[in-house]
């Protein structure tokens, strides 16, 4: 099972809306607006951060707001719940998709 999250932010380009690579600094923190597109760092305002993850062959996008801070505790949070299942831990959902209990068995 694939235990990597990615996030990404959703922005306006030239394009249209894409979804588009977050700059991560030296700390592994989310450089605040900073997103990659087409290979270069550009800063973009608007738009909002998604979580990315693969269940099976089928790719997951869950939208976490605005807030970078925010968004890479969540990004931690799935990983951690993917990791548990992993493990065979079972993950009780709390009513709110991407962000579970996790219990022993």
């Amino acid at each position: 099972m694939n235990r990597e999250v990615n996030l990404t932010k959703r922005v306006q380009t030239p394009h249209g809306w894409r979804y588009c690579t977050v700059v991560l600094s030296a700390n592994g923190r989310v450089k605040p607006d900073l997103v990659i597109f087409n290979g270069k760092q550009e800063t973009h305002k608007e738009g909002a951060y998604y979580l990315e993850w693969r269940e099976g062959a089928k790719r997951v996008r869950l939208s976490v707001g605005k807030d970078p801070a925010d968004a890479t505790a969540r990004r931690q949070r799935k990983e951690a719940e993917l990791n548990a299942v992993n493990n065979g831990v079972s993950v009780i959902p709390d009513g709110q998709r991407g962000c579970p209990l996790i219990r022993r068995k």
